[in-house]
């Protein structure tokens, strides 16, 4: 059983994402843009949100993969496509800036791109590609909001229906993920309300 600990951090992947740290007194980051909200009895959450996440995910699968098929058949294939691609894609480097940047700082007009691509590159690499480089950006407002610390992260959202990207952020974070016993995490949420 995991509870509220300076110790976690809560990453929600969904649309977008969000990560969140409980602290015990109000925080400004300086020239970020960290939000900082009151909670109760003497605690805040200090957080960061990314614009673009599971949303990128379905770009790519409306748009790169086979369209005869269901989503949520894309979602399994690019998970196995991604997952016979070795980790750093090739030298393929996927900036999943779509809708700009929100954390650590506010970019509107900044752009996605694919930088390294090459004739040996396919689908499973831009794949790859995509999700590493949605978890160096989740990894850069983690770095901001707990600079020198390393809290473990406790994961909700459409990020556990993806086994490979899950990994990936592990792996990049060097962190054992906290998965919830209940995968909807909102809707429970909502039932406890």
């Amino acid at each position: 059983s995991v509870g509220v600990s300076d110790q976690l951090m809560s990453l929600t992947v969904g649309t977008g994402a969000a990560l969140r740290k409980h602290i015990s007194q109000p925080q400004v980051i300086q020239g970020s843009e960290a939000w900082c909200y009151y909670l109760a009895d003497g605690n805040w959450l200090l957080g960061g949100v990314l614009h673009d996440a599971g949303n990128a995910i379905r770009w790519f699968a409306d748009n790169l993969m086979d369209s005869t098929i269901s989503v949520e058949q894309s979602f399994i294939e690019m998970n196995r496509i991604a997952k016979e691609i070795s980790p750093g894609a090739e030298g393929l480097y996927f900036l999943p800036l779509f809708g700009g940047d929100r954390c650590p700082h506010y970019r509107p007009y900044a752009r996605g791109a694919v930088l390294g691509l090459t004739f040996s590159h396919g689908r499973g690499h831009l794949v790859r590609a995509l999700m590493e480089g949605l978890a160096y950006h989740l990894y850069s407002v983690y770095r901001m909001l707990a600079p020198g610390a390393e809290p473990d992260l406790v994961v909700t959202g459409g990020i556990l229906k993806s086994p490979v990207w899950l990994g990936i952020v592990s792996d990049l974070f060097g962190k054992v993920l906290f998965l919830p016993a209940v995968q909807e995490a909102t809707a429970w949420g909502g039932v406890l309300i």
